[in-house]
């Protein structure tokens, strides 16, 4: 036990090391996580807790954390960065018990914890206020108590899983599979114990917090907006949901190709590292199946997303994706090549991950409690159309467990270059945003000092959300009276422009530059509008 201690505190200490070397809790948003941080600022300000219409989750249990970590010194989103990042580390040790319960080897449990924390998806949203990692986290340590609590046989660590099973479910609604594979498990599993007395029901807890959050939600909502159509609002999943059964199996197809590009790249360094020669014709043709069915549903017309693709918070030449969300971005588009390389890429490290772990013998009911909540990720992923490299996420830690827990021979050294080489892009990737964003933010604070008013100022999707929706006050509105924000719910153009590029009849008022190692170094422009009637001169 000394010894998981210390390689706990192992992990923690090279998480310091890595934030202090890249220094990420900056004091502003990052895409959406200022729909949550309002929730956080208007319990600060005395207003209670209450949800954005706009959020897509009830994540009352974020919302507290972060407003535990605001309380000393005030809001801040630098705070709210931080408590992320508490419960990422939190994650890591969780992903390493887990492996250690089910008596992987020390080294490769560590190579494996390593896989998810230099993940470039994982380590860039584990410094923002996104709800994916405290979700992620939550996650994995319900899953390592269920899996204590079957190894072991104890009621109290069932009945701890069940408790942070529950405080999942109030941060992401999709925590649900947790609980449902944690009864089923119970149930199914050939050793009865899950099945006397009643424990099975423990499991239910999570479902019931569920429910009573959802009906919690309905009298505390704030409203600002008229979101009616909106693109990915609550109102439009909710009213989508129609279709989901029906078009289930051509999402099944997408979900399939998002994974194969996703998780398979996620997996890299321990699918590569448990390749062995022996079993390579296995692999091969479980990669030559895998591009089949992506070539036949590509024949078919199925356009699925690709991996590093123009827009993931992973992509080939920007991570996190924020330059996408400020007005006339300069990001090249990354090459139709390089993405279907990585899709082929992801494909064999998928492939050859199955093969280790596709081999004739018994799953004991914590291995079988995975493979229901991959599985159960998996499907709800298409039932929803999550078809967005994050979403995906939650599944990169069960596929580490299932792979390592079927203890292939891991070359140990292959799999550490591979994870130096995620590393290099995870820092490059991590300072190229923060340098941008840096940029972002001073053009805003530059028109602010200048006296111009929020209500004025249009800097794409998180300057807007933050400024107007969150902070209806500042919202500008139409002729009626309406509340109408550029790349919320409207499309009016406002006297200043914070811009990516310099548009035709508009005056440069500043300039801000940025470096990137990823892609090309530029501008984030300060600019006033100048009336249409000058335009058409």
């Amino acid at each position: 036990m000394h010894e998981r201690q210390r390689d706990c505190l192992a992990i923690a200490l090279a998480a310091v090391l890595v934030t202090l070397l890249v220094r990420p809790f900056q004091n502003t948003p990052f895409v959406d996580d200022w729909v949550y941080a309002w929730s956080v600022e208007n319990l600060l300000n005395g207003g209670g807790l209450l949800v954005p219409e706009y959020s897509n989750n009830i994540n009352v249990a974020q919302v507290l954390w972060g407003w535990l970590f605001c309380l000393p010194y005030g809001f801040s989103f630098a705070a709210l960065r931080v408590s992320t990042w508490i419960l990422a580390v939190g994650s890591l040790c969780g992903l390493y018990l887990l492996l250690r319960e089910f008596d992987v080897a020390r080294p490769d449990a560590l190579l494996g914890t390593a896989t998810l924390g230099l993940f470039p998806t994982f380590a860039i949203l584990s410094v923002t206020f996104m709800t994916d990692v405290p979700f992620v986290g939550l996650t994995i340590l319900a899953s390592f108590a269920m899996v204590r609590a079957v190894r072991r046989q104890s009621l109290r660590w069932l009945v701890a899983a069940a408790v942070v099973a529950s405080l999942a479910t109030a941060v992401r609604m999709v925590a649900v599979v947790t609980p449902v594979a944690m009864v089923l498990t119970l149930l199914l599993s050939a050793d009865d114990w899950g099945r006397r007395h009643g424990r099975w029901a423990v499991a239910l807890m999570p479902l019931a917090v569920f429910a009573a959050v959802c009906w919690w939600y309905r009298s505390h909502i704030f409203y600002s907006a008229d979101l009616t159509w909106i693109e990915n609002a609550t109102a439009d999943r909710i009213s989508m949901l129609q279709f989901a059964v029906p078009l289930l199996p051509r999402m099944l197809g997408e979900t399939v190709a998002l994974l194969a590009g996703t998780l398979g790249l996620a997996m890299l360094p321990l699918s590569i590292g448990c390749l062995r020669r022996d079993r390579l014709w296995r692999a091969l043709v479980y990669f030559g199946a895998l591009v089949l069915l992506l070539a036949g549903l590509y024949a078919a017309g199925l356009r699925y997303p690709l991996p590093l693709m123009t827009g993931s918070t992973w992509a080939f030449n920007e991570l996190g994706g924020t330059s996408l969300l400020v007005p006339r971005h300069r990001l090249p588009p990354v090459p139709a090549a390089v993405c279907w390389t990585a899709l082929a890429v992801g494909a064999f490290s998928l492939a050859s991950a199955t093969t280790a772990i596709a081999k004739r013998r018994r799953w004991s009911a914590g291995e079988s409690f995975l493979i229901l909540a991959l599985a159960g990720h998996g499907v709800l992923m298409a039932l929803l159309w999550l078809l967005h490299d994050r979403y995906a996420l939650v599944l990169v830690p069960y596929a580490i467990a299932v792979l390592l827990v079927a203890r292939p021979p891991l070359h140990r050294r292959t799999a550490a270059m591979i994870l130096a080489a995620f590393m290099l892009v995870t820092l490059a990737g991590i300072r190229d945003h923060l340098t941008y964003n840096r940029a972002l933010w001073q053009a805003v604070d530059a028109l602010r000092a200048a006296g111009v008013s929020p209500r004025d100022i249009d800097g794409g999707y998180m300057v807007n959300g933050w400024f107007q929706y969150a902070h209806p006050e500042n919202a500008p509105r139409d002729a009626g009276g309406h509340i109408e924000i550029p790349w919320i719910n409207g499309a009016n153009e406002l006297p200043y422009e914070i811009a990516n590029a310099v548009a035709d009849g508009s005056d440069v008022l500043d300039a801000f530059a940025y470096e990137q190692w990823l892609a090309p170094p530029g501008h984030v422009y300060a600019l006033k509008r100048n009336p249409v009637s000058d335009r058409l001169r």
